[in-house]
């Protein structure tokens, strides 16, 4: 029996025209052509309130969140996804304000008493990172990666693969070399989530 995969991708940036929008759109093009599916989200556009720490989340079985916003809305899609393609700009030596508040709430997928995620529809799935920065050695930020790809374990992220590129302060260029070489990398990166 085929089943399509599907693939959550977060781009994190603020800006609508930024690195992050096209590499996500490079992604999200590729696992279609590979005939999967992109469910694509911009941080930008929807509501994620922070985690409160209430801890309501760990007197269920299942995920759950009191919260009612955009972030409780995808709960079954955080589950039931085959991968994640997130993208976020470093911003003073880590991802921007919007993303570590979507990862703080990946706390209600983790009951501490089970000491396992609260997965249920898939218990293994891959993420691809791409951290766009302007300037400073790439290979300083990749513990910044590495950190994302761990986070999203309470949802069943097995695999972290990390791409990180500096030298990308201004607006999406599509003809110059830099950000041609990322767009092979994000797009070679969607067909590792797509395997």
């Amino acid at each position: 029996v085929f089943s399509m995969k599907k693939i959550l991708v977060l781009d994190f940036s603020p800006r609508k025209k930024g690195n992050c929008a096209s590499l996500t759109k490079v992604m999200a093009e590729e696992i279609s052509a590979k005939g999967g599916e992109a469910v694509c989200f911009a941080g930008r556009d929807i509501d994620v309130k922070p985690c409160k720490g209430c801890n309501a989340c760990k007197k269920k079985d299942t995920a759950f969140c009191v919260q009612k916003d955009d972030f409780t809305a995808m709960l079954p899609l955080l589950d039931e996804c085959d991968g994640i393609a997130f993208a976020a700009p470093v911003y003073v030596g880590h991802v921007p304000g919007p993303a570590k508040t979507f990862i703080d709430r990946l706390y209600c997928f983790f009951n501490p008493g089970r000491k396992e995620p609260l997965f249920t529809v898939k218990d293994s799935k891959k993420i691809a990172v791409l951290l766009p920065c302007g300037g400073g050695d790439p290979a300083a930020y990749s513990p910044i990666g590495d950190w994302v790809g761990k986070s999203f374990g309470m949802v069943g992220v097995t695999e972290h693969r990390v791409a990180v590129r500096n030298g990308l302060n201004d607006l999406w260029d599509p003809e110059e070399e830099n950000r041609k070489a990322y767009a092979e990398e994000a797009k070679k990166l969607a067909d590792w989530l797509m395997e």
